[in-house]
């Protein structure tokens, strides 16, 4: 039970539940560049950064991003290989009254990293190999005024996860080699946000996030749907997975730096994680035109 709070974001830009309080722009398109990290108590960093371009046709949606993820150094004797993850992940949303249905499918590519080990004779050897990631998942969200400024946004989501591990083992005659490990899993997540909106035409927003989440594998659980950017990510993690659930909280800011021009900030926390707990935040710019 490890989560990483990993992030493969989901990209960190996958599919968001419709945001009613601060998406008031007619404009058609958007770019958006993201970045942050996720820190696993005890362990390394997990850092990535995403860029994806979203085309609103009504009050429906289409977004393709690419995500590059970094995993922790570390030697592979211990845990999973070192990994670098691509991602691209293709998203769409619809709303229907204060409801509203996203989903996405994802796949991506892994570079383990080279392990160097020294056998026993001192003849050193590098290791190395790849593997690939996919996902897909659906949420559902229902947007429930509160007063004039703010929403409360229950939402609940199922996603359905893979990523190819590797770790170095020795092998009798043959010494160390790279053992590819595939995990799968299936995650399930009930929560809700609520959104104050402030400024001028409520251009701002700050709010909180809460989540029950339940997992058959933490090795292998996405949520692409996730309404918390810093939430959206893979877990690629340094064990073979375990079943688990956990709560998470967090806090989310929207800022409008200037008309075509907005700020976007998370950060979660879990509770209740296996043996240590995670920390992810995440960074973004978007620009509507």
């Amino acid at each position: 039970m490890k989560l990483e709070m990993t992030a493969i974001l989901a990209s960190i830009m996958f599919a968001a539940p419709a945001q009613a309080a601060t998406e008031k722009d007619a404009s058609n398109w958007s770019i958006s560049l993201s970045g942050g990290t996720a820190t696993l108590e005890n362990r390394g960093d997990q850092p990535f950064v995403s860029v994806a371009v979203t085309r609103n046709i009504k009050n429906s949606y289409v977004r393709l991003a690419a995500t590059h993820i970094a995993t922790r150094d570390g030697q592979g004797l211990i845990g999973s290989v070192p990994a670098k993850t691509d991602q691209l992940t293709l998203a769409g949303g619809t709303s229907f009254g204060s409801f509203s249905l996203d989903g996405y499918v994802s796949l991506g590519k892994r570079t383990f990293g080279a392990e160097a080990f020294q056998r026993r004779n001192g003849t050193p050897i590098n290791i190395t190999s790849n593997g690939n990631t996919s996902a897909i998942g659906a949420s559902l969200t229902h947007d429930i005024p509160l007063g004039q400024h703010g929403f409360f946004s229950p939402f609940a989501a199922l996603d359905y996860s893979r990523v190819d591990t590797a770790r170095a083992i020795a092998v009798p005659v043959r010494g160390l080699i790279t053992q590819k490990e595939k995990q799968d899993g299936v995650t399930f997540t009930l929560g809700g946000t609520a959104q104050i909106l402030f400024g001028r035409d409520d251009a701002h927003s700050v709010g909180a996030y809460g989540a029950f989440v339940t997992s058959s594998n933490t090795t292998a659980y996405n949520r692409g749907t996730s309404p918390v950017a810093a939430a959206r990510l893979l877990g690629a993690l340094d064990v073979p997975g375990a079943k688990d659930s956990w709560a998470e909280y967090g806090a989310t800011a929207s800022l409008r730096m200037a008309k075509p021009l907005r700020l976007d900030l998370s950060v979660i926390r879990t509770a209740g994680f296996g043996n240590a707990q995670s920390t992810s935040g995440s960074v973004g710019l978007r620009f509507s035109f």
